[in-house]
């Protein structure tokens, strides 16, 4: 039985610092992800966690539909081209109403969407999705510039922490777009 050790010592030092070093790193991941915290405070939204608060948006977004009355908001629709209509505002930009069908893919991905987001203003978007009766949409700017993932003044962890969740961003997008 020695023998058999010390001829195996390598593969069986190799076998307990891997689980050593396994166990380690899943006790990180689970104590960095019971330390994320996420108050609902200044979005007005219901989630009192993080993955909850990206939860709502995704469902408040799925289900801003561009049915009746979000068709009626889209000014204008063209077909994306990569070399003479990337933006929408070159001169060679085909005129689509592909909007109008309501069947799935009708606007193929990239299709530019000028929609009226209010009665003051209107947002130029690309389609990442176009479901039949909804379609998710990206816009062609940002929408925020220059806002922290994450910024708690009041946390008892550093400023600029990316992994304790996107608070400030959903904040301030939410706050961004409130009127949209």
């Amino acid at each position: 039985m020695k023998r058999k050790f010390k001829v195996n010592y390598k593969t069986v030092t190799a076998f307990v610092i891997g689980m050593i070093v396994s166990g380690v790193g899943v006790y990180a991941a689970a104590l960095s992800s019971s330390e994320v915290s996420y108050s609902n405070g200044s979005s007005g939204m219901k989630a009192t966690n993080v993955q909850g608060a990206i939860d709502e948006l995704y469902t408040k977004a799925k289900n801003s539909s561009c049915s009746s009355s979000g068709a009626a908001n889209i000014l204008k629709a063209y077909t994306y081209n990569a070399s003479s209509c990337p933006t929408g505002g070159e001169s060679g930009c085909q005129v689509t109403t592909c909007y109008q069908n309501k069947a799935a893919n009708s606007c193929a991905p990239g299709t530019i969407i000028d929609y009226k987001v209010n009665n003051n203003k209107t947002v130029r978007f690309h389609v990442v999705q176009d479901d039949g009766d909804t379609m998710r949409l990206q816009s062609q700017k940002n929408t925020l510039n220059d806002t922290k993932w994450y910024s708690e003044v009041s946390s008892p962890y550093s400023v600029g922490e990316n992994r304790y969740g996107p608070t400030t961003a959903l904040t301030a997008l939410e706050s961004a777009t409130a009127g949209w």
